[in-house]
């Protein structure tokens, strides 16, 4: 269903004031008038005159567009009411993409901000495309304390003991990533290198 023209309008002019802030120059701007999604082309505040930004809004974002890409032909200029279309639809599948996780593999849980700790889980089943089953593993201390340290798993050849906990997984961003249901957690596949733990 089209938007209002005037909540349209609404959303360019502030989409174009928050780069204008940062020191942008507005080329165009253009919005898809039914769902609120835009996409703004800029000349950059450092640099040549003749290179051209375009800045991706998804329907709701007004301060910050969600990626920016360097324009580099007439071509690109031109399809890029296009561009924007391909991004969303690429962000849309991502978000019921299957995940790539194995059983067996490790899941680093770092929590927090002011302060950083870790929950590591190995992943014991995959109940569906979009899902996983992970036991927590023991963790240990390897360099420093709780305080201010590194911690890795502790993996036995054996099975993980425990009650397995099933959590949604997203691919939006490309990789594998757990809904825990907090705003603190960042779970994603282990790297192998110990984490960073501190307090505050």
């Amino acid at each position: 269903m089209p938007k209002d023209q005037a909540d349209l309008d609404t959303k360019t002019q502030r989409r174009a004031r928050e780069l204008k802030g940062r020191g942008y120059k507005i080329l165009e701007t253009h919005i898809d008038p039914e769902t609120g999604a835009g996409v703004l082309l800029t000349s950059p505040p450092f640099g040549s005159e003749d290179e051209v930004h375009a800045h991706f809004y998804r329907p709701r974002q007004l301060r910050r567009g969600f990626t920016s890409e360097k324009i580099t032909s007439n071509h690109a200029r031109i399809g890029v009411r296009q561009r924007l279309q391909t991004l969303l639809q690429m962000e849309k599948d991502a978000k019921v993409a299957p995940h790539d996780l194995q059983v067996g593999e490790i899941i680093a849980n770092i929590w927090g901000y002011s302060m950083q700790d870790v929950r590591f889980y190995q992943v014991v089943g995959i109940p569906h495309p979009r899902k996983v089953d992970v036991v927590q593993l023991p963790d240990r201390i390897i360099s420093g304390d709780w305080m201010a340290g590194t911690k890795e798993p502790v993996v036995s050849e054996q099975p993980p003991q425990g009650e397995p906990m099933t959590f949604d997984v997203s691919m939006e961003t490309g990789a594998a990533v757990l809904k825990t249901g907090s705003d603190i957690d960042r779970a994603r596949r282990w790297d192998g290198k110990p984490v960073s733990v501190y307090s505050d």
